[in-house]
């Protein structure tokens, strides 16, 4: 959604990330926030006298764009991929090779170990994240093999070679594949147990650990108890890894249908590689036409200026219909799929809570144009009030170079679709 620098105040108060543009709609700078509305308030409230760049960065914005997330984290990660993708001239600082990390689990080998891996590769292995840290990153796997006693070393384990033993086996740690081989399906039990908790489709590590706590705490042993709760904690923050960032490598769009007094605002999120990148909206008076036209036609607007078509479409159910006919107009094979939970509802959720804030901001900018229009027409004395109102200028150099040029308001709203210059050849 987009904000002119007169509009700063009514931001939301919600964490996510902000771009600015120039007049020439060139992004200028991708920045994070916990309050999207104090963080960009403040670049226009303070003199910036010690921060050349900023302060000439603050002259050349005219639009800003914001992407609502569910936590400060989220932003955190997400202003990163966008920065990666969109290079930005005034990201200079940021653009380094730091990439936020994955938990890696190498299915490929016979006995698969847990790596922690800034890039995710097309190796066969499991990914998950990333995470907001590799600080975090490193207590997660010090954790899982605390609870999962799965091999640690960088040996090459057969099922019929026995290696040298490490002291994890010793104390406890390791099941030893190493010296232990008849024990292969107990460990492929383990890694599936360990897939299914990294998934976010197991809570059973994390009931284990409140029990663990509870008996510890009842026996007084409470330095225990105290590395229990510390663990649980810890699962709780890395649970709030990026939900924007699906674990898929197809390019998916969201697109999802809001509206509000006579406002009808429809916005479309681009996950390219897992990774949210892009987003825009549309917007028309629910009296012009109706939910479903205005999102196949927003579609198809969208897919001709793209050029570029998605392997998924997300929509609400009473979507679908309306979306087929639109990828059946361009003749592709586009699967569109309404889920009901997981990462994907997730996903069409935060489209959602996207939508309703920039439909609460174009409602807000209409309802203070038709109280003046309603000024105007009873300063005019008009019969109705204006819905399109034309505005002309002329000028020249002496009577000779005429130009002239005209602006367009429908609904009191600039439209610059009707927006038109003349070259006056001659005057009678």
């Amino acid at each position: 959604m987009s904000y002119s620098i007169n509009d700063i105040k009514s931001l939301p108060p919600s964490p996510g990330i902000y771009k600015y543009f120039d007049k020439k709609n060139q992004i200028l700078y991708i920045g994070k926030a916990k309050n999207l509305n104090k963080r960009v308030r403040s670049y226009f409230s303070k003199q910036h006298d010690q921060d050349y760049k900023t302060k000439v960065l603050v002259t050349k914005i005219i639009t800003i764009e914001i992407i609502v997330t569910k936590s400060e984290k989220e932003a955190l990660i997400l202003e990163n991929l966008l920065i990666k993708s969109e290079k930005p001239r005034y990201n200079i600082a940021l653009k380094d090779d730091k990439t936020y990390p994955y938990i890696k689990v190498t299915m490929k080998d016979t006995f698969p170990r847990i790596l922690i891996s800034r890039t995710r590769f097309n190796d066969g292995s499991a990914y998950f994240g990333p995470y907001p840290s590799v600080g975090s990153t490193r207590k997660l796997k010090q954790l899982l093999s605390d609870c999962f006693p799965i091999r640690d070393c960088k040996m090459t384990i057969t099922l019929t070679e026995k290696q040298r033993k490490c002291v994890l086996l010793d104390i406890g740690k390791c099941i030893g594949p190493c010296i232990y081989k008849e024990i292969k399906p107990d460990y492929d039990l383990l890694i599936q147990d360990l897939l299914l908790f990294l998934s976010g489709k197991n809570a059973q590590l994390k009931k284990s650990l409140q029990k663990k706590m509870l008996e510890a705490s009842h026996k007084n042993h409470f330095e225990k108890a105290a590395l229990y709760r510390d663990q649980l904690v810890l699962l709780e923050q890395l649970n709030e890894k990026q939900s924007v960032h699906l674990q898929s490598d197809d390019h998916i769009q969201s697109w999802v249908v809001v509206e509000q007094s006579n406002i009808v605002y429809v916005l479309v999120q681009d996950i390219i590689k897992g990774k949210l990148l892009y987003q825009k909206g549309f917007y028309s008076t629910r009296d012009t036409i109706k939910n479903a036209e205005f999102l196949e036609q927003c579609f198809l607007a969208y897919s001709n200026e793209k050029q570029v078509f998605p392997d998924q479409i997300l929509c609400e159910k009473r979507y679908i219909l309306s979306l087929k006919q639109a990828v059946s107009a361009l003749n592709k094979s586009i699967n569109c799929h309404a889920p009901q939970r997981g990462e994907k509802a997730a996903l069409l959720k935060n489209t959602t809570q996207n939508a309703n804030l920039a439909i609460g901001h174009i409602q807000s900018k209409y309802d203070k144009e038709n109280r003046r229009l309603e000024i105007l027409k009873q300063d005019l004395n008009l019969k109705k009030t204006p819905q399109t109102i034309l505005g002309f200028d002329i000028s020249h150099l002496q009577g000779t170079h005429i130009v002239a040029s005209s602006v367009c308001f429908k609904q009191g709203i600039p439209y610059k679709a009707g927006y038109r210059k003349y070259m006056i050849q001659s005057v009678s």
